[in-house]
């Protein structure tokens, strides 16, 4: 990809390497490679986006470019870093890469496309790498689904097992988290429906852009993830909001009642959508039925059912009668640790052993299991400090897209998908901590679309001056 002035874009080349490189890591049969792959391949990408941001930030120190760091950004940067310096004693070379990371996401990444530093065409391969990934992993993940093909073995590196295919009445398929995979299938549907919208396409890749969206909403019915369902009601209640809102009536108030209509109208349908293949599915023939005949013992398990019969009733809901399957037990206890260090919190990497340290009998010190709500994440992790610093920042995106949103009809077209992704995202971070301190794929998409979310209203104020 080359920027405008016809120079090789670097940022733009490296955010798409590395954000292919993270979806990797969401396919199951990556956690069966040894770990030392993982390790050398993430921390060979973190050091070249070091490198990177130390040049990006040298062209400001050489003044060859203005100073476009978000100072909020920066500000939370330096909180988080006083966090791991407050407890250095506990993972200090863990809690600096995610603080590295972190600034790769926050500066080169947000800043870079927030000030046009790369090309147009980035978007169009970022969001072609995204349908295409989408549609490979959730269109496999059908095909386990009709093979009734299941596989689930304990790793000693992971806190849960590991599970692939169609397992506990729920479809993992080709993904290590049904959860994470239907809220990214959500996305796929919104990009693949603004293909099919803004652009002039061939009837081939039409049909396939079609054939997509119905595959990403039978994996969200297979999956069982409350949260995709979610998360794709409010992609169509958001979505029919704002394309109504600009195309009909004249009046405020009328546009806002044919918007709340029309919106509630395309959540009713997608939920009805995520129904019927919840009903259909179940009714359907396997076509062929995977068998692994490995061996079984207490900590490794290969299983392969022959049964037609399927059942999508959620084996770990069903059984613990807890409608939060957990997690406000989990929230209790990482605000346990927030108690104990309110100001600047305990670094991510730190708040097990903190928690087995300082308060043992907590939830999360007994079984280290992840916090599940990005929120409570950042509030446990960075404090007061860095919390009410992350919430102006985000307080202050907010706002912005929503005036633009509500007063520019042009929204309908460059900035609508993003707006709805990124709120996507937060929704669903309140049910997971993929948002803030994490390096993963939704982290990237986040602050990309973020990036873009600025970059759009900064273009606005611009034209206006």
């Amino acid at each position: 990809m080359k920027n405008k002035d016809g120079q090789l874009d670097l940022i733009g080349n490296y955010i798409v390497i590395v954000y292919a490189l993270f979806l990797v890591r969401t396919i199951g049969a990556w956690s069966l490679l040894p770990s030392k792959i993982d390790s050398v391949l993430f921390g060979a990408a973190g050091l070249i986006g070091g490198l990177l941001l130390a040049w990006d930030f040298l062209g400001i120190l050489m003044k060859k470019r203005k100073f476009d760091y978000d100072f909020l950004l920066v500000a939370f940067l330096i909180s988080f870093s006083i966090s791991i310096v407050l407890n250095i004693n506990l993972s200090p070379l863990g809690n600096i890469k995610v603080l590295a990371w972190q600034a790769v996401f926050l500066l080169l990444f947000f800043s870079a496309i927030k000030t046009r530093r790369i090309s147009e065409k980035f978007f169009d391969v970022f969001q072609g790498i995204l349908i295409s990934f989408g549609f490979l992993m959730s269109f496999a993940s059908l095909l386990m689904f009709f093979t009734r093909f299941n596989y689930r073995i304990v790793l000693t590196q992971k806190t849960n097992p590991l599970r692939i295919g169609f397992v506990e009445n729920r479809l993992f398929g080709a993904y290590t988290d049904p959860n994470y995979a239907s809220v990214m299938a959500v996305i796929v549907i919104v990009f693949s429906l603004y293909y099919l919208m803004q652009r002039k396409l061939h009837w081939g890749m039409k049909t396939f852009l079609i054939f997509n969206v119905f595959v990403q909403i039978s994996y969200i019915a297979l999956s069982g993830s409350r949260n995709g369902l979610i998360t794709l009601l409010f992609a169509c209640g958001v979505g029919g909001f704002f394309y109504a809102y600009h195309l009909f009536g004249d009046q405020v108030i009328k546009k806002i009642g044919i918007g709340l209509v029309i919106g509630g109208l395309l959540g009713s349908l997608g939920f009805l959508a995520v129904s019927g293949c919840k009903w259909l599915y179940p009714q359907l023939p396997a076509i062929a039925v995977v068998q692994d005949n490995n061996a079984n013992d207490s900590q490794d398990e290969i299983q392969g059912s022959g049964e037609d019969d399927i059942d999508l009733t959620r084996e770990d809901i069903a059984s613990n009668g807890d409608v939060s399957n957990l997690r406000f037990t989990l929230w209790k206890s990482a605000l346990e640790i927030f108690k104990q260090e309110p100001l600047f919190g305990v670094p991510s990497k730190s708040l097990h052993q903190y928690a087995i340290n300082h308060l043992p009998n907590t939830y999360l010190a007994k079984t280290k299991l992840a916090v599940h709500n990005a929120y409570v994440y950042l509030l446990v992790s960075t404090g007061i400090v860095g919390t009410l610093i992350m919430a102006v920042f985000i307080l202050k995106m907010v706002v912005e897209a929503l005036i633009y949103a509500f007063k520019s009809p042009l929204m309908i077209g460059n900035f609508l998908p993003y707006l709805i992704s990124c709120g996507v995202l937060a929704v669903s971070g309140m049910f997971h901590n993929e948002l803030f301190l994490m390096a993963t794929s939704s982290a990237i998409l986040f602050w990309v679309f973020l990036g873009k979310l600025k970059q759009e209203t900064l273009q606005s104020e611009g034209a206006k001056k």
